[in-house]
């Protein structure tokens, strides 16, 4: 209608092999669009379960729609649209947080993560426990063994090899503490470049690796990220795991 008819759209960077907009009306009110193939039907499943969860507790944006999309509009058939809510406000990634940001951070994954195991019913995006995740890497780590074969390479490649040898024996020798945890509602990859700052208050965006997973993996990897990006510094790395446990 008139209103569809004044909306500007601007294309935004994918994910995977979806399509991004962002629309804005005429009192410059955005929301989020992506429209996802046939073949990627899995990621719209779990982006539009976590907008609906995360929306229902306070830590997502609206979901304004979810649905097929007809093929007139030139998308293949079996398309799926996600419409939210564009929150307006600030990003918190690629810069320090604030003592009070890094707890609002904290406040959110803590909240999820408490939620019942019945309020989602498909797995997470992330690896699904330690072993899955040692497994997925292992591809990558023979790569890079294979690329970098040359003398100069030798002293960096035989400390990644005692990191890779110290990693294998901790987690054979942790395993009781994470084979068979009950698995917990969990975003996917909450870091701070997916926090928005609105009003005071902090939202959590992009929802589409959403579902059951282990929650100490989702913390402890972008707990870690942030760390190593500068996001947050060493001693707010530590009270942000600390806290969290």
């Amino acid at each position: 209608g008139p209103a569809a008819a004044a909306m500007r759209l601007a294309p935004t960077a994918p994910e995977g092999r979806e399509q991004r907009f962002i629309a804005y009306d005429t009192q410059q009110t955005g929301m989020e669009i992506h429209l996802y193939p046939p073949s990627e039907r899995e990621m719209a499943r779990r982006e539009e379960a976590g907008l609906r969860l995360g929306n229902a507790v306070g830590l997502a944006p609206d979901l304004l729609y979810a649905g097929e999309v007809a093929g007139e509009i030139g998308l293949e058939p079996g398309s799926w649209a996600i419409i939210a809510q564009r929150p307006h406000g600030e990003t918190l990634g690629q810069r320090p947080l604030t003592d009070t940001e890094a707890d609002g951070w904290l406040f959110l994954l803590l909240t999820l993560h408490h939620l019942r195991p019945a309020m989602a019913s498909q797995p997470s995006s992330m690896s699904a426990d330690l072993g899955a995740w040692w497994a997925r890497v292992q591809p990558d780590w023979n790569a890079c063994r294979s690329a970098y074969t040359a003398a100069p390479f030798a002293p960096l490649m035989r400390v990644l090899s005692q990191l890779h040898a110290i990693t294998q024996v901790r987690i054979e020798t942790n395993r009781a503490l994470w084979d068979g945890v009950t698995r917990r509602p969990c975003h996917g990859n909450p870091a701070p470049g997916r926090l928005v700052k609105m009003d005071g208050r902090l939202t959590l965006t992009e929802w589409s690796g959403f579902g059951l997973g282990d929650p100490a993996i989702e913390v402890a990897r972008v707990g870690a990220l942030a760390a190593l990006s500068g996001e947050l510094s060493s001693q707010q790395y530590v009270h942000f795991v600390s806290s969290y446990l």
